[in-house]
C-alpha cells in the first residue's frame, strides 16, 4: 500500500524544508543550536527512513544502507560521541523492526516482483544483512570521525598559525614605525647642527 509511504515522505518533506521556510529562524542562531537542530533533524530522518523501510519490504529492502547518509553527516557537524550514540540508535531502530517483523508482531509488507522469494524469515539473511548493515554503519562514522577530527586539528593549528603571523606582523610594524621615528629624529638633530659641527682628523687637525 503506497498510501503509507507517501504520508512519510511528505512529512520528511516538510520538516526538511523547514529551514528554507524560515532562513532567519537559523542564521540567528548560535553553533550550538545550529548543532542540536541539526541532531534533531538527523533523529527524525532516522525515524522516518525506518517507517519508509517497513511499509517497503524491511530487511529485503537493499536502500536500508541509506542510514548511512546520515550518519556521514553526523560525524561532519557533531561531536565523535554524539555520532555513535547516533549509531547505536540507528542499529537499534533497524534491528527491533527486522526482528518485530521476523516474529510476526509487526506484519511485514514484502516487495512484489522484486525478489523470487521471501527472505524476512531466512534467520542466515536476516542475520547476514544485520551483522554487514552495523559493521558497515560504525567503520563509516569511524571513518568519517577521524577524517573530520582530523581536519578540525590542522583548521586549528592553520587558524593558531595566522594568529601567530598576524601578531609578528604588528610587531614588525611596531618596529619599523619605531626605527622610522629614530632615523626622523637624528636627521633632525643633525641637520640643526649642520653649521656648529667641526671635523677634525686623527691628528686633531680641522679637517672641514
Amino acid at each position: 500500500q503506497p498510501l503509507p509511504l507517501y504520508l512519510i515522505a511528505g512529512l520528511m518533506v516538510l520538516y526538511n524544508f523547514e529551514p528554507q521556510i524560515f532562513p532567519r529562524h537559523i542564521t540567528e542562531k548560535r553553533l550550538a543550536s545550529i548543532k542540536r537542530h541539526a541532531c534533531t533533524h538527523i533523529l527524525l530522518d532516522l525515524f522516518s527512513l525506518t517507517a519508509l523501510i517497513h511499509f517497503s519490504g524491511g530487511v529485503e529492502n537493499p536502500f536500508i544502507f541509506y542510514f548511512i547518509f546520515h550518519l556521514v553527516i553526523a560525524s561532519i557537524i557533531l561531536s565523535k560521541k554524539v555520532s555513535y550514540i547516533l549509531a547505536a540508535l540507528n542499529t537499534v531502530l533497524l534491528s527491533s523492526l527486522i526482528f518485530l517483523e521476523y516474529y510476526q508482531i509487526l506484519p511485514h509488507h514484502h516487495l512484489n516482483n522484486f525478489l523470487p522469494t521471501p527472505l524476512w524469515q531466512d534467520p542466515i539473511y536476516v542475520a547476514s544483512v544485520l551483522f554487514v548493515f552495523t559493521s558497515t554503519l560504525f567503520f563509516s562514522v569511524y571513518l568519517a570521525t577521524t577524517i573530520t577530527d582530523t581536519a578540525r586539528v590542522r583548521e586549528t593549528e592553520t587558524r593558531d598559525l595566522k594568529e601567530n603571523l598576524e601578531g609578528k606582523v604588528l610587531e614588525l610594524e611596531a618596529a619599523r614605525k619605531e626605527v622610522l621615528f629614530e632615523r626622523n629624529k637624528l636627521k633632525s638633530i643633525i641637520e640643526c647642527m649642520q653649521e656648529g659641527v667641526v671635523f677634525v682628523d686623527e691628528r686633531n687637525q680641522v679637517a672641514l
